[in-house]
């Protein structure tokens, strides 16, 4: 974590004043960079202590592109339950589908983006066929792992 702290208090100290869409200026150092000696433990950028095994049953559940936290939760996870069921925003959505559930978040798109496209009835060979939307799945991750080029 020494890298981590180390190249805050630099930007703090020597950073440029930067101005952003939200409203809070943040420091800037063009080029920073940290490493990390992996012999002494996984690098997780926080300057709290972190349960590993709950990390790794978010990974597996993104993976799976599960969208249900009590999937997340029987794997050790239960930090996206205030999402599911205390987020005020969210209890509100008509999409959402019931106690847990946590619509499409990151697991969910990599595993099944949905990408709607038009066809128009002509392209479809008929005189009389009216224009349609489709919706064309997208595995991201499995695409990622098998991308050759």
């Amino acid at each position: 974590m020494k890298p981590y702290l180390d190249l805050l208090s630099f930007c703090n100290n020597t950073g440029v004043r930067q101005k952003n869409r939200t409203g809070v200026d943040t420091f800037m150092i063009p080029g920073g960079m940290m490493q990390f000696d992996l012999t002494q433990g996984f690098p997780i950028l926080t300057t709290k202590k972190v349960n590993f095994a709950s990390v790794a049953g978010e990974l597996i559940a993104f993976i799976r592109g599960y969208t249900n936290a009590a999937d997340f939760r029987a794997l050790g996870c239960n930090i996206w339950d205030v999402n599911a069921n205390k987020n005020e925003q969210w209890l509100k959505n008509p999409n959402r589908k019931g106690m847990d559930d946590l619509g499409q978040i990151y697991g969910a798109q990599w595993r099944n983006w949905r990408r709607p496209y038009f066809v128009p009835g002509h392209a479809l060979g008929y005189e009389c066929e009216p224009d349609a939307w489709h919706v064309e799945k997208i595995d991201q991750f499995k695409n990622a792992i098998h991308h050759t080029e």
